[in-house]
């Protein structure tokens, strides 16, 4: 750990994303941080809002975004992991998708009064993948960018489909 944020904060870093090598504890983790002058940039957090109520996400998430919140971050990165293991997991309706957004968005309104903002994170082979998409599919349908002048969020566009 000691090497990573010595060699982080030398090429110019100046904070990092929580990984499983750091402290769970918030004084833990803004005391390593501070030895290095590193900011906590924001954390992975592995939901389960496809499966669960916001009120069961809202209570597994707690210590997590204290953590984080106590530590200074301002984004919490979500990936949805519900059934992502053991089968391809879908939504088979638009009143799906809707009701998942309302609690995504619940979710993120709870979060945001702790001054954490989510960032949503894509896992292909996860609810956020077409079931027919095959990874080539994926790529030509902008599920992932490269780099280019686009002007969508991420600054890159989709890949054109060649003739």
């Amino acid at each position: 750990m000691s090497t990573a944020l010595t060699e982080g904060k030398q090429i110019g870093y100046e904070g990092f994303e929580l990984g499983n090598k750091f402290p769970c504890e918030p004084q833990a983790l803004k005391t390593l941080l501070a030895q290095y002058d590193l900011a906590l940039v924001s954390g992975w957090y592995s939901g389960r809002l496809a499966e669960r109520s916001v009120e069961e996400e809202i209570t597994s998430v707690a210590p997590h975004l204290d953590l984080l919140a106590r530590n200074g971050a301002t984004v919490m990165v979500y990936g949805e992991v519900a059934n992502w293991i053991y089968q391809r997991p879908r939504f088979f309706s638009d009143a799906q998708w809707s009701q998942y957004a309302e609690r995504l968005n619940r979710f993120a309104e709870y979060t945001l009064s702790h001054g954490v903002r989510v960032a949503y994170h894509h896992h292909m082979g996860t609810y956020a993948e077409t079931p027919n998409w095959s990874f080539l599919d994926a790529v030509i349908n902008g599920a992932f960018t490269v780099p280019g002048r686009g002007r969508g969020l991420s600054g890159h566009r989709r890949v054109p489909r060649a003739a």
